[in-house]
């Protein structure tokens, strides 16, 4: 922590840094061993002499204490002075916290160290560093009354956290104690700093911390003072990233969106993707575009500090392959330059890295838009939060390709490791923490458990999550490795050893028997959202909607900030044509997760059902936004779109399908689409179809470009120019020609003369055809031409009466219902040869 930085989060005890308090400095180095140990923690801290209480009541205890030591301050001054002591004191629990479970390495003091005497083991005993290891029941249930404490509703904290003590008693001092710290305008962004931390070592996103933390963050953007940069320097811009990180844990992506949003404005920096000519490989003869980071400065900007590189930093491991290059080699020399960054600026270009990640479709050239983020933060290794949190995004970029994936898992163990090195200052590692948001170490090793599969070496995986206990990791191993006997004896040990509602739920994924989750939602008083949850999965499973459904409302009851939940009560729903529960559980999605096209793209096929189409085209419109490339919401999309007039986007929609399906043909959307134009049908708006007529026609040519052998394809195509009914000589042309490819696919078929339906549509079409023929013959200027097409209908009519005559005596029983149509196209040629003979008397 920066001085500065200290002073602006303490705002409104000093008027001026309080330089001359020795907690100033321990703090920023990071020296908080001290500070739990001064004569001010001890007044926080202290039973009287001879007092012995229950654990659970020392909480009341602490808050008479802070409540005694401000109340006995001498004067103002002195008052003020204990604040910053207490406010000091809270901070450095918090940090030591952070400092054993993200950061490291291990801190030298102890809970133990600082607790009341009567819970801690004397002196003359020879006792094992505090870890858990524990010979005295005191500090048992220290540890016992701290994890009830720290597990919220349903979630339960990590089993191997270390010293979660530190983090019962910050949240004593920066969340509970309120009343004492009036004074004090960043005390919500304390609090929200330490629930948000508290929240990171739950199993599960916790609905009652959640709404804690949201009502801080509220509480300090109305603090309009307080988050000024000219008041504040460069507190605001790390104010909104910690809330991003927060936003989109919680779903609230839009809310994301907005502080990002302000972090670049407040941090004066442009951030853009562009590309320019290089080499990537190793044999590269050629330079072909290349994507980097451009970052520009607006006028006057300049955010935070910038430090030369200390010792200890994570080493960026280098890429040993023979053929791809460690960085990009531009054919234009510097020119991805980007200027001096300060840690801020850096934290700010990573989460606008993870934000593009999470809003573009995964597919193959993601990873190619994410790297040049990383990039440019690992050119300027400044901090160490930094740059963990870089080289771990890095990780993730590579892990899935197969040049790269070996560098990854190298690199990810080089961050484990780096948890126990020394060399890098502690000080110096909790610079930016709240802003890097850094993963604690046990998901860092979890990461690098997951590069081993990458690698083959499920095994090696499997060891990693057995020492870490992540149980649902090491069953998802065995069932990979084909022992699942292995898993359920795993599970039945750690039964035995204690019953635990996660644990009873593992056995029921593993055997599939639905009695276990019904023992884990007994065992959990029936307050256990997983549960009901794993409950509503069997049910899923074996198809019994209506009990899925009964599940998975139980389970939404008890924790409402489950997406997957929603969404599989949705899915069962749709199924149970249970519409309107549905939709309200799509509707959920969308609202938790507003960038999934899934839900939006199920909540139109809902909408369709409840017969509110327009609610459809809304929902399938926001699929599309979040996922443009996926054809199937677009052929929702165009469906819909004709339903319900939107004439304009069908027509988008269905060119879109071409470009992603290549010849994709839905005749019955063509055929409403050429009706639209021909009988003039308006659209929602009322715009009259005859204006969509140049827009129907690029479609049809650029679908005809791609399909050529679709009669049904041109004849519409011809309907779209008037269906040779035209008076303009050019429009009846092209109607003409479209009409005579329909005509010639359709009469190319070997077996048509012995299919009633194909007899039918080809003597309707061909009526229509010479009626075009005769029709351009009437309107063309030239009498050569005219007879030219009348010679054409004649010759096409005679083909078509031959063929017919021919199959009536070899298919009596087929032709005889056509007689009259055949006739009918008799007359029709006798017509064609008078006006033949009538246009060559003219000449």
């Amino acid at each position: 922590m920066f001085p500065e930085e200290l002073y602006i989060l303490s705002r409104g005890i000093f008027g001026k840094l309080p330089s001359n308090l020795p907690e100033v400095r321990l703090l920023c180095e990071g020296d908080y061993q001290s500070i739990l140990k001064s004569e001010a923690a001890k007044c926080i801290l202290h039973l009287e002499d001879g007092q012995s209480i229950s654990i659970s009541s020392y909480k009341d205890v602490i808050y008479k204490n802070v409540k005694d030591f401000l109340d006995n301050s001498p004067n103002q001054d002195d008052q003020q002075k204990r604040l910053f002591q207490v406010l000091c004191f809270g901070i450095s629990c918090l940090e030591l916290f952070i400092q054993n479970n993200w950061t490291g390495p291990g801190s030298d003091i102890k809970p133990s160290d600082i607790l009341p005497s009567c819970w801690t083991p004397e002196e003359k005993h020879d006792v094992k560093p505090y870890k858990y290891h524990l010979p005295f029941p005191q500090l048992k249930e220290v540890k016992k009354f701290t994890t009830e404490s720290l597990n919220q509703e349903d979630a339960t904290i990590y089993s191997l956290c270390t010293h979660p003590e530190f983090m019962l008693l910050a949240s004593y001092i920066l969340v509970e104690s309120s009343t004492a710290w009036s004074s004090l305008e960043s005390l919500d962004w304390w609090s929200l700093r330490c629930l948000w931390f508290h929240q990171k070592i739950l199993d599960d996103r916790c609905p009652l911390l959640y709404e804690k933390i949201m009502e801080r963050r509220d509480k300090m953007i109305k603090k309009t003072d307080l988050l000024s940069k000219e008041e504040s320097g460069y507190l605001p811009l790390l104010f909104h990233l910690e809330c991003i990180h927060v936003c989109q844990y919680y779903y609230h992506f839009q809310e994301a969106e907005v502080h990002l949003s302000t972090a670049k404005k407040l941090a004066g920096l442009e951030v853009d993707l562009t590309g320019a000519l290089g080499k990537r490989t190793r044999f590269q003869t050629e330079d072909r575009a290349q994507l980097f980071l451009k970052v520009e400065r607006t006028e006057g900007s300049g955010s935070g500090f910038q430090e030369d590189p200390i010792p200890g930093l994570p080493k960026d491991l280098q890429l040993d392959d023979d053929t791809i290059l460690n960085h990009i080699n531009f054919k234009d020399t510097g020119i991805d330059e980007i200027p001096k960054l300060s840690g801020i600026e850096q934290a700010l270009i990573i989460s606008l890295c993870l934000e593009h990640k999470r809003k573009c479709p995964k597919d193959a050239l993601l990873n190619e838009e994410l790297a040049p983020f990383v990039v440019s933060v690992l050119r300027q290794p400044q901090y160490w939060s930094i740059q963990t949190q870089a080289l771990a995004v890095r990780c993730q970029l590579e892990k899935e390709k197969r040049r790269t994936v070996e560098r990854a898992m190298m690199q990810m163990q080089t961050l484990v490791d780096g948890f126990h090195d020394k060399t890098c200052p502690t000080n110096h590692r909790m610079k930016f923490i709240y802003a890097a948001n850094l993963p604690p170490r046990w998901a860092m090793e979890k990461e690098l458990a997951g590069l081993f599969i990458s690698l083959g070496s499920t095994s090696a995986a499997l060891e990693v999550f057995h020492r870490l206990q992540l149980w649902e990791d090491v069953v998802e191993c065995y069932k990979r490795l084909e022992k699942p006997e292995k898993a359920i004896r795993i599970i039945q040990e750690q039964l035995a050893e204690k019953e635990t509602v996660l644990m009873w739920c593992l056995l029921g994924d593993v055997t599939r028997k639905k009695e276990h989750y019904e023992t884990a939602w007994e065992l959990s008083n029936h307050k256990s959202a997983r549960a009901q949850r794993s409950l509503g999965m069997y049910y899923l499973r074996e198809k019994d909607y209506d009990k899925c459904i009964e599940s998975m409302e139980k389970s939404l009851d008890r924790n409402f900030l489950q997406y997957g939940a929603w969404f599989t009560l949705g899915f069962a729903a749709l199924e149970a044509k249970r519409y309107e529960t549905a939709a309200k559980a799509y509707r959920k999605c969308v609202t938790i997760e507003i960038d999934n096209f899934e839900a939006w793209n199920n909540l139109g096929h809902v909408s369709i059902k409840l017969n509110q189409k327009d609610k459809a085209f809304t929902a399938f419109k926001e699929a599309l936004k979040c996922n443009y490339e996926n054809w199937k919401v677009w052929e929702n999309y165009l469906v819909i779109s004709v339903q319900v007039g939107q004439f304009s986007e069908a027509i988008r929609a269905y060119q879109r399908m071409i470009d992603l399906k290549d010849k994709f043909v839905d005749e019955e959307i063509l055929g409403i689409l050429a009706r639209v134009v021909s009988e003039n049908i308006p659209d929602c708006t009322g715009k009259p179809g005859s204006e969509f007529k140049d827009k129907v026609a690029k479609l049809f040519g650029h679908l005809t470009s791609k399909v050529t052998n679709n009669a049904k394809v041109w004849e519409l195509y011809a309907q779209v120019h008037g269906n040779c009914q035209s008076t303009d000589e050019q429009t009846t042309s092209k109607a003409l020609h479209f009409l005579q490819n329909s005509h010639r696919l359709l009469t190319q078929g070997k077996e048509w003369f012995k299919d009633e339906t194909q007899i039918k549509e080809i003597l309707q079409l061909t009526q229509r055809l010479s009626e075009g023929y005769i029709n351009y013959s009437s309107i063309v200027s030239s009498t050569s031409e005219a007879i030219q097409s009348l010679s054409s209908a004649k010759l096409m009519l005679k083909g078509i009466i031959a063929k017919c005559k021919q199959s009536s005596e070899n298919l009596p029983e087929i032709w005889e219902a056509f007689q009259s149509e055949i006739a009918d196209l008799e007359e029709r040629l006798k017509s064609v040869q008078e006006l033949i003979t009538e246009k060559r008397g003219l000449t």
